[in-house]
């Protein structure tokens, strides 16, 4: 995505000096040199319909089982978890230029680093840098004969090590590609329209669509885009195979269509009263009707290609995204990728686990397809046909220019005081529709051959729970949404709604990172994910190590990275191959990893309260908002860490004109919602979302006593209203009940029976404040006071809950449990960084008191089963003992006297980091070892080497950062050595700017940008315990 955003920018920048000098040459010049750019390219070959790839599958398998119960008897189990538990990661491959001898000992280092499965994206960022043009083309040989030999030998290679693997949907994305005829690809409605002065029989011919706003600003886009990589293709006009869906007439009220396709503000007034369908006067492509007196305009709606293309696509040509709603066609797309064509086929479910479809992110107008009118009277219950012309807004599902550059239209016709609400449910359909055919259609498919279907399901604007959960493994990722709880818990309550064992998260994924992110970073992320009801992570990733001179000489010692390094237009996090410090400490992290993902994948997910989410869609622009930068690890910042750049400007663009827009509904409600559910996370409340759809048709399927909290919710469907009074005494309201429905039909008699069905419920149970949503809220599990712990948890069918707390902060937590199990049960707390197993004694039915260090996290795991070999809890004293005060920090040529607390020693006046590493050194005075002594440490930002009196006790990767130091230590004089292995990302810079590595000139300037620390953060203690804490 992130290469696409930044040559649309400059696209824009494009338009402006286009349209500078169109005011000195001529606007007709810049239109028309924009339209060159909206017409389909050359290169597309002529292929056949994807119609003829369907197969018939003689025995359809059935869905796979993704349940499991932990055994809680056989402590090895949580210590030692099985392969399938483990994470992980993106596999970035270089289009078809791989081998499978390279490929497999890749996998073989994979697998050894504790990585379970990975998943296959092949395709073309980065990799103009090759002037290969015999690489070049192995490179887009992805899909043919000789590319499908290696792949299906890797697929053997990942059997024999009972490794998942996955593929991308082909390459590139949205799934797409050269196979795609142009009229099978995704298509939009559009319309053309026609003023008539009545009173007279007129025959006309129906007038094909013109490009409008998006199409022009695409077209920007794609001139950019051909600078950095020559013959890309974004989008297209195309109003061949185009099919008529509706043709309605209208007397003009007001408003008049400005001949400037930029004008965006030019929204023409129709009487809703006289509006006359004329589809069944249309033969032949002409209208014939008596057109009574009056000024009319006639709108003709149409299904036409969008001509989009997928980005980075690794072939001759991008060719076209699939239409997504078409079940034929997409049938067709899989039997074409995957299907026994491939020779794929001999490994489904053995060697070739599933497949993977990235986020919804079209570069279309606004989705429409043949059959929309019945599809939309069949959902919705009403003719939309007298309405079209409300439906049509310029950009309405346009991901990248009007979500993420929030370019807003706005509407091409009013018809009604009510277009809101028929454009909602134009939406909603077009969200069943994806739901529906394209989500389920892939699963599916999937599921009929033994393989599993997963997907980020989200991006557009559709019910993003439902659509989530439609898949067989829901996915998110950090970058969406700023990586908030918000965003990431709508994969949560994906699972939790529609019983998705396994949620899965694109990870350790922000903008500006590259080679910033350490071991505690990673710990940090991933217990957020872990906490928003993600229990499967997914490095985003490791680039295919090629073994090819080419790529040395194009890349440098860094070697290929798509998303950060030579030849890619953008800073992504990240590298996590050898290249990066990550690669060394990944043993660590991933035993972590692993030993949380066994306890938080068995069971169930379980919340105390759902909270009812109005929208469709999810704002993109929560990344932008000021209350959300509060929020942890909110776009990958740490505590206390300052991102630094320029500030945007506006340098307007001549001859664009947008209306006035306010932030986005969703957005403001988020941003009143946050110190709500904040006091909820403190006191250990549990809480995800709930869609209309759950509420309707899987309410049956939660528990009977599960809550749900609507606050301040703009509307809601009258069924889901019915639902929730048929549960009131677990409903409660907050803030102003909703009184409408989002939708058209019978509107004012539907808004008044839900306005009745919630004001009983306001009166049933209203909550005023956090402390009263808290009395409501709370379950047997709660803390004591606020905490910046916060708290996940899974339930087994045998009634066994595994807690997973974690404090989300840079600063220690002490605090109380208040757990209250039931007879016959036994409670443990479990450490996934150790695989320490410690028994609780809940005999005096008191607060349990725990103790969190900083960014620390545990288990506590509620069972009837007692775990033979387990220890007695007791909890390490935070910020006891003495503290050691002056250092000496040595890097390269670099020194300095410091005393604690320790800061950021990228901070420090004069430092450069020389890639040798950290040295701290100190000493301390010991009269006796009589005890247990431990080194402690506050924080760390990279790994860290132990060494006292010259003996080396061993490295520390992940928080917390104790190691006992008792057998190096002596009486009298002890030197103590701390080596800080950081991000490589100063020393990266550093090389950069120095001009004598050319091949780094990626990294230059980004410490302008991101101020990642690096060091010992905080306090160093020596720790003495008592052989009773021991």
């Amino acid at each position: 995505m992130g290469r696409i955003l930044k040559w649309l920018g400059i696209g824009v920048a494009v338009l402006v000096l286009l349209a500078l000098l169109a005011a000195a040459i001529g606007w007709f010049w810049l239109t028309g040199t924009l339209k060159s750019h909206m017409t389909l390219p050359d290169n597309n070959p002529e292929v056949a319909s994807l119609l003829d790839y369907r197969e018939q599958v003689d025995a359809p398998r059935g869905p796979i089982n993704l349940h499991y119960d932990l055994d809680l008897s056989a402590p090895s189990t949580l210590a030692n978890p099985p392969a399938e538990r483990r994470p992980w990661t993106r596999w970035w491959w270089p289009g078809g230029d791989i081998s499978a001898e390279t490929a497999c000992a890749q996998l073989a280092a994979f697998d050894a680093k504790g990585f379970g499965g990975v998943e296959i994206q092949a395709f073309a960022a980065g990799l103009d840098a090759v002037e290969s043009d015999e690489i070049q083309s192995r490179i887009r040989s992805f899909g043919s004969e000789d590319f499908n030999a290696e792949l299906s030998e890797v697929m053997a290679c990942a059997a024999d090590r009972n490794m998942d693997l996955y593929l991308n949907h082909l390459s590139g994305w949205p799934a797409g590609g050269p196979q795609v005829p142009v009229e099978e690809g995704l298509r939009e409605l559009r319309f053309s329209e026609k003023e008539i002065s009545g009173g007279r029989t007129i025959d006309i011919e129906l007038a094909a669509p013109r490009p409008g706003l998006g199409d022009y600003l695409m077209a920007a886009g794609e001139m950019a885009f051909n600078r950095a990589s020559e013959g890309s293709d974004l989008t297209n006009f195309v109003t061949e195979h185009r099919r008529l869906v509706s043709v309605v007439a209208a007397k003009k009220l007001g408003g008049k269509r400005d001949g400037n396709p930029l004008v965006a503000t030019d929204t023409v007034e129709l009487d809703p009263a006289t509006a006359i369908v004329l589809t069944d006067q249309v033969s032949e492509g002409r209208l014939s009707w008596d057109a009574p007196e009056g000024d009319w305009i006639i709108v003709t709606a149409w299904s036409q290609p969008s001509g989009s293309a997928p980005v980075l696509v690794a072939g001759n040509s991008s060719g076209f995204v699939v239409d997504h709603l078409d079940t034929d066609v997409l049938e067709g797309h899989y039997a074409y990728a995957f299907g026994e064509g491939t020779g794929l086929n001999v490994h489904y479910g053995n060697g070739f686990t599933g497949y993977f479809n990235d986020s919804i992110e079209f570069m279309a107008d606004r989705l429409g397809t043949p059959d929309i009118l019945e599809e939309f009277e069949a959902r919705r219950g009403y003719d939309l046909a007298p309405y079209i012309p409300a439906v049509f807004v310029d950009l309405r599902d346009n991901f990248y220019v009007r979500d993420v550059a929030r370019v807003y239209a706005a509407p091409s016709f009013k018809l009604t005081d009510q277009d809101e609400r028929i454009r909602f449910d134009y939406q909603k359909t077009i969200s069943d529709l994806l739901v529906d055919r394209f989500v389920g259609g892939s699963a599916d498919w999937a599921e009929a051959r033994g393989l599993l279907s997963k997907g980020q399901s989200y991006g557009m604007d559709l019910d993003a729970i439902q659509a989530l959960g439609r898949n067989h493994i829901p996915e998110m990722e950090q970058l969406y949404g700023g990586g908030s709880e918000f965003s990431l818990k709508l994969a949560g309550a994906a699972g939790i709604l529609y019983d998705r064992p396994i949620i899965a998260s694109e990870s350790f994924v922000w903008s500006e990172m590259g080679y910033a992110v350490s071991p505690a970073r990673i710990k940090a992320a991933a217990d957020k994910l872990f906490l928003s009801g993600i229990n499967q992570i997914l490095y985003h990733g490791v680039p295919y190590d090629s073994e090819k001179a080419e790529y040395a000489e194009a890349f440098g010692e860094m070697g290929w990275h798509p998303f950060h390094g030579t030849g890619g237009e953008f800073n992504y996090s990240g590298n996590y191959g050898p290249e990066s410090s990550i690669w060394n400490s990944l043993d660590e992290i991933n035993t972590y990893l692993v030993r949380s993902q066994n306890l938080l994948q068995a069971g169930k997910p379980d919340a105390d309260v759902l909270i009812y989410y109005p929208f469709l869609g999810f704002p993109s622009e929560l990344s932008i908002s000021e209350p959300a930068q509060d929020l942890f690890l909110f776009m990958g910042a740490m505590p206390d860490e300052v991102g630094v750049g320029s500030s945007e400007e506006d340098g307007g663009i001549p001859f664009l004109k947008l209306p006035e827009t306010e932030r986005l509904q969703s957005t403001l409600w988020l941003e009143q919602l946050m110190p709500i559910v904040k006091q909820l996370d403190e006191r250990g409340i549990t809480w995800s979302w709930v869609n209309d759809d759950a509420l309707t048709r899987r309410l049956d399927t939660l528990d009977a006593d599960q809550k749900v909290l609507l606050f301040e919710a703009p509307w809601i469907e009258l069924e889901s209203a019915e639902a929730l009074a048929g549960r009131e005494d677990t409903v409660a309201i907050m803030g102003s009940p909703p009184a409408r429905q989002p939708g058209y039909l019978d509107h004012e008699a539907r808004d008044a029976e839900i306005a009745d069905i919630m004001t009983g419920l306001a009166v049933s149970r209203s909550v005023r404040d956090g402390e009263e949503l808290q009395l409501w809220a709370r379950d047997d599990f709660v803390f004591a006071d606020a905490s910046t712990v916060r708290r996940v948890t899974r339930i087994q069918s045998d009634g066994s809950a595994i807690h997973f707390l974690a404090n989300q902060s840079a600063d220690a937590a002490e605090m109380s449990v208040q757990v209250d199990p039931s007879d016959g049960r036994y409670l443990y707390a479990f450490d996934p960084k150790t695989g320490q197993i410690s028994g609780i004694d809940t005999s005096a039915g008191a607060g349990i008191d725990l103790a969190f260090p900083p960014l620390a996290s545990m288990f506590l795991i509620e069972t009837t089963v007692e775990i033979p070999g387990a220890g007695s809890y007791g909890a390490f004293p935070i910020e006891a003992g003495e503290t050691l005060t002056a250092w000496t920090l040595t890097s390269g040529g670099f020194t300095a006297e410091l005393e604690t607390p320790l800061g950021d020693a990228a901070s420090l006046n004069g430092f450069k980091d020389d890639g040798t590493g950290l040295l701290y050194a100190t000493a301390a005075e010991i009269t006796e070892v009589t005890s247990p002594t431990y080194l402690a440490m506050d924080r760390i930002e990279g790994s860290v080497s132990v060494s006292v009196n010259g003996r080396n006790l061993g490295r520390l990767v992940l928080p917390p950062y104790r190691i006992d130091i008792s057998d190096a230590l002596q009486s009298g004089t002890n030197t103590i050595e701390l080596t800080v292995t950081p991000p490589r990302f100063y020393e990266l810079v550093a090389r950069a700017e120095s001009g004598e590595e050319p091949k780094m000139e990626f990294m230059a300037g980004l410490g302008d940008k991101k101020h990642p620390k690096i060091g010992l953060i905080g306090d160093v203690r020596l720790v003495t315990l008592s052989l009773d804490e021991e």
